[in-house]
């Protein structure tokens, strides 16, 4: 890290590891260095005490997944339908408050009742762009009133059992983030693949995230599979064999539209040649 510069110098210390090719890659550098500071402000506060962290973005920062991802994915350890997201977010804006970033909460209204508290935290994105120190014409290309978003969940009443472990944040060796194991985490990933209720609406990113599993030899926790979808209702059936979950695959990469998948992972990667 920076020696002796600020909170705000080492805003600036963290982006100078990303190289800027299109303006797009300079939002999801400044978006990533945000989601740090969340989790160094998280994991100050206590909050891995009694939460994890996984998802997308779990893989991207800790297991270097070569994709950026939007979200700030957690989970309690145990299931507590009475807990507060509220007081950990202002531990999160907090934090960006003391590296010149300005952001606030706005709490996601629910249509339904279902065990993830959500939050988005948002910032103008020229304002927070200037503060980190990017260079005049990188920001002054954005609508004036553009905001920079990351949604932040957690999962109150948590299916089955975790494995987890804890990991420095890259930078920050002395800071650590209590995360799902590998295989649990692939685990969520090829739940929410099957699962997903968007709709006609393709989520590439499963896609990308579920290759990436698979090319690294890591093989899902299917009990723990097996306890999300029963809990979201998609399936209840024992034992959940390696078989059942090939065929399910099998018949969803059949109903697929894969240029889709593309279109949506495209924003998220580097090159767009890795789609070929």
């Amino acid at each position: 890290m920076c020696q002796g510069c600020g909170m705000s110098g080492e805003v600036t210390s963290l982006l100078k590891k990303y190289p800027f090719v299109q303006l797009n890659d300079r939002i999801n550098a400044l978006r990533e260095v945000i989601q740090i500071i969340a989790l160094k402000g998280l994991a100050k506060s206590g909050f891995f005490d009694h939460a994890l962290f996984y998802g997308g973005t779990a893989l991207r920062i800790f297991y270097n997944l070569d994709r950026f991802s939007e979200d700030l994915d957690f989970s309690l350890m145990r299931p507590n339908d009475t807990f507060r997201l509220a007081p950990y977010i202002d531990v999160i804006l907090q934090e960006l408050r003391n590296h010149d970033l300005n952001f606030v909460v706005n709490y996601k209204e629910k249509k339904k009742k279902t065990n993830i508290i959500q939050a988005n935290v948002e910032g103008n994105l020229q304002e927070n762009m200037r503060a980190a120190g990017l260079i005049e014409r990188s920001y002054r290309a954005f609508d004036a009133n553009r905001k920079l978003k990351i949604r932040v969940e957690i999962d109150a009443v948590p299916p089955g059992h975790f494995k987890t472990e804890f990991k420095a944040i890259p930078d920050f060796s002395k800071i650590k983030v209590r995360l799902a194991t590998l295989e649990y985490l692939f685990a969520d990933k090829v739940h929410a693949f099957l699962c997903r209720s968007w709709g006609q609406r393709v989520k590439g990113r499963d896609w990308y995230d579920l290759i990436w599993y698979i090319e690294h030899g890591v093989s899902p926790d299917l009990n723990h599979l097996q306890a999300r979808m029963e809990q979201t209702g998609d399936r209840i059936q024992t034992p959940f064999s390696t078989e059942d979950l090939i065929d399910i695959i099998k018949k969803k990469i059949k109903s697929t539209d894969i240029e889709k998948v593309k279109n949506d992972i495209r924003p998220f990667i580097k090159d767009d040649k890795i789609l070929d």
